[in-house]
């Protein structure tokens, strides 16, 4: 019987040696672990048209079954296959898996999958469908590149990713759905698709690209919360005659709308400082466009080939700067028929001002509320949200409107709670908010110009009451997901009966000056101290009528018989004292507030002093 389970042990070694290959039929694995292969490679003939397969959910090695639980790189690359059919033991899919797949119409996916990896189903040219999984958090780079077949792409909620290049060149993709909220879709995620002409984002973005080409595009909407457009991000899309630009966008790259040569009007944010180089350069057709109260600065040939642009309203107090010194043909026919509309009072600095100083035909009008920047300095462990803006620890600008009300939300992340809120305004002294918040807000009215939040959070408190006999309570506050230190110290003449916290005993963790750490905290917890008087625990060993009675220096071992051992261990077993009994009554010295095992004859009991 011991042989047959050595010969076992030693089979099982060598059919589990990771790497090793095995092949079953036209497939071809890789053992990946003692359980499991992964599929790495289908041999059929090149050229070999080959309606579906079938992976298998097992393959047998030397009498032992492993599950297929991965699909390879490039596992069935270049095969002309109409359908895939993968096991449900399949729960990773590496890069490349399908490419160049050009008669694939049909895989079923892991319902488990996060990723669809990058390359993976590149120039599948008759995939025209595919049902991706509830999960799926990231879209590689090219996973859809040539997938000519695709019409429409509904996005799943939870989907965070869109890779560079993830659906470029996707000829006959018409529309595509943005389920839930965005962290960044990539330069080139949908490069070149010509026939797209419905985006629709149903949460926000934080930064978004990849739209360069996509010639059909007519309208689009960008979403509440997106904070950057990318360089490039609508370049060349010749028929974009309408875009809504939210207030939330702080920033654009270069060339953003470069070659747009059907869009008509532009509102730019209010928070964004500056137009970079060769924004709008060639938008033929743009007519109006209106410039923010936070602009700074334009940047290069921002503005070459706007040869119709008539109408500018900026609404910036101080003239922004404007980079180019020299001026192609159709900057200076904007100087002589564009209306320039600036901000009441504010004629004057324009008429002196380069670049605008050469506009004939200059105006005022009034720009409604006038906003000022606030700049914001936040700390890890939360936000800060004012109207349409959130801003957390990486810090922002906001559009405040000048002399008016605003009010500010502290949002503290789980486990934090807003520490300290200061407030600076320039040449308005500091004005401080620490202990002022109400329901998590502060409002400061009037605004005033040119301010800059401050915020720290801390972590939050978590509430321990101490309940002690006849002593009442004291509560403390300690930071949530800590643990809390104490150390407890009877009167003279008193020691700890019991010691719980919520609800269980620790009695046996209180050592003579050494401190107690409890869990860490995340919610109010209760520690209960009872005290009883030094000297006064009795404790009889067994059924005997030995005695054992504690005081502050030490034990009394009563009634024991003469000749018998007295053995003091500590609670982990070390040996303290051992000591025959000569009299009735005998005391044995020992070091306070410890709890020690006393063992008489065959009998023991626990003491603590």
């Amino acid at each position: 019987m011991r042989t047959n389970i050595i010969l076992t042990m030693l089979l099982l070694t060598t059919l589990c040696v990771y790497g090793a290959d095995v092949k079953e039929g036209i497939y071809e694995y890789n053992i990946t672990s003692p359980t499991s292969v992964t599929l790495v490679k289908v041999d059929l003939e090149w050229g070999k048209d080959t309606t579906k397969l079938e992976v298998p959910a097992t393959v047998t090695v030397q009498h032992h079954v492993l599950d297929v639980t991965g699909i390879g790189q490039a596992a069935f690359a270049n095969l002309l296959v109409d359908s895939i059919i993968l096991p449900p033991s399949v729960t990773e899919i590496a890069t490349w898996a399908f490419n160049h797949c050009s008669k694939l119409t049909y895989v079923n996916l892991p319902a488990t999958m996060e990723e669809i990896p990058q390359g993976c189903f590149s120039h599948c040219k008759s995939l025209k469908e595919i049902a991706l999984p509830d999960g799926i958090i990231t879209i590689g780079n090219a996973a859809f590149q040539m997938c000519e077949g695709l019409t429409e792409m509904d996005l799943p909620e939870p989907l965070r990713v869109v890779g560079s290049d993830a659906f470029a060149q996707c000829k006959n993709l018409k529309r595509v759905v943005f389920n839930g909220p965005l962290d960044r879709i990539m330069l080139g995620a949908f490069f070149w698709c010509t026939q797209l002409h419905d985006v629709v984002f149903k949460g926000a973005v934080r930064s978004l690209n990849g739209f360069d080409g996509c010639t059909s595009l007519e309208k689009v909407v960008l979403p509440e919360g997106l904070q950057t457009l990318e360089s490039g991000v609508f370049q060349r899309c010749t028929n974009l005659k309408e875009i809504t630009i939210p207030q939330s966008v702080r920033e654009m790259g270069q060339s953003v709308f470069y070659g747009c040569n059907s869009l008509k009007e532009v509102v730019l944010p209010a928070a964004m400082p500056y137009i970079q180089p060769w924004l709008f350069q060639n938008c033929t057709s743009l007519e109006r466009l209106t410039i923010g109260e936070g602009l700074k600065s334009i940047g290069t040939s921002a503005l070459n080939g706007c040869s119709l642009l008539r109408r500018i309203v900026v609404r910036c107090q101080q003239p922004p700067s404007y980079s180019d010194n020299a001026f192609p043909q159709e900057i200076l026919d904007m100087f002589e028929q564009a209306e320039l509309m600036v901000p009441e009072d504010c004629k004057s600095a324009y008429q002196k001002a380069d670049f605008w100083k050469n506009f004939k035909n200059i105006t005022e009008q009034d720009m409604g509320t006038y906003y000022r920047n606030m700049m914001l300095n936040v700390g890890e462990g939360g936000a800060v949200s004012y109207g349409q803006w959130t801003i957390g620890h990486e810090g922002g600008c906001m559009l405040i409107p000048y002399g008016e009300k605003a009010t500010f939300t502290i949002l503290p992340d789980e486990d934090h709670a807003a520490g300290y809120v200061e407030v600076r305004y320039a040449g308005h002294g500091s004005h401080y908010y620490t202990n002022e918040l109400v329901d998590n807000r502060f409002t400061i009215d009037p605004m005033p110009e040119n301010g800059e939040l401050f915020v720290r959070f801390d972590d939050a408190l978590v509430d321990v009451d101490i309940v002690q006999t006849e002593q009442g309570i004291v509560t403390l506050s300690v930071a949530k997901n800590h643990s809390l230190r104490y150390q407890i110290q009877p009167d003279e003449g008193w020691r700890v009966n019991s010691l719980t916290f919520n609800g269980e005993d620790i009695t046996d963790q209180i050592q003579q000056g050494t401190y107690i750490d409890t869990p860490v905290l995340r919610e109010k917890s209760t520690i209960r101290i009872a005290y009883e008087q030094a000297g006064t625990g009795v404790k009889t060993v067994g059924d005997s009528k030995v005695r054992v009675l504690g005081y502050d220096g030490g034990i009394v071992v009563d009634h024991a018989s003469e000749g018998q051992t007295v053995s003091v261990y500590t609670l982990d077993g070390r040996l303290v004292r051992s000591v025959t009994i000569k009299h009735a009554q005998h005391t044995i010295p020992l070091t306070a507030g410890q709890v020690y095992i006393v063992k008489v004859a065959e009998k023991t009991i626990k003491i603590r002093l």
